[in-house]
């Protein structure tokens, strides 16, 4: 475990393999960040990947799918509807937390779930999808979370 301070948001605890471990202060006080949930859906040893849209943040960078955690809702609630909404698609189930990052300049708290979908996933609010492998989303140009998430734990797996 190692503390760092990240510009805008104070200090924090991190975890060498699994991110930040809270709390989080900044300033002394406790931080209040958005949950975004990110989908880790694996199939034959290859990652769903979405091309977020031009005029959203992080345009059009690749990112795991997800969303933000509305008030009184539960990760799992939160992966159900987000990937219902965005793909078309019924999960099944969702494991552990994998790893959590801050995304830099942004109230977010990104939390990289392993998540089971039923159905073919289809591009309803992404320009594209792409099933890769960890070394091919290396030459990808990922959101700055989801890139920590690939070098930091997917590489290492």
């Amino acid at each position: 475990m190692f503390m760092r301070r990240i510009p805008g948001f104070g200090w924090w605890r991190f975890h060498d393999d699994h991110g930040i471990l809270g709390p989080i202060f900044s300033e002394g006080n406790i931080v209040e960040m958005t949950r975004v949930v990110a989908a880790v859906i694996e199939k034959k040893r290859k990652y769903l990947t979405c091309k977020r849209p031009g005029n959203k943040r992080h345009g059009g960078l690749w990112e795991f799918p997800g969303g933000k955690v509305r008030e009184n809702e539960t990760d799992i609630e939160a992966v159900r509807r987000e990937l219902a909404e965005e793909l078309n698609v019924h999960v099944i189930e969702v494991g552990a937390t994998l790893f959590k990052v801050p995304d830099p300049g942004s109230e977010f708290l990104i939390v990289f779930k392993s998540v089971r979908i039923i159905g073919e996933p289809q591009p309803l609010e992404h320009e594209a999808l792409f099933w890769a492998t960890p070394l091919e989303l290396m030459g990808f140009r990922l959101a700055p979370s989801d890139e920590m998430f690939v070098q930091r734990y997917l590489l290492r797996s």
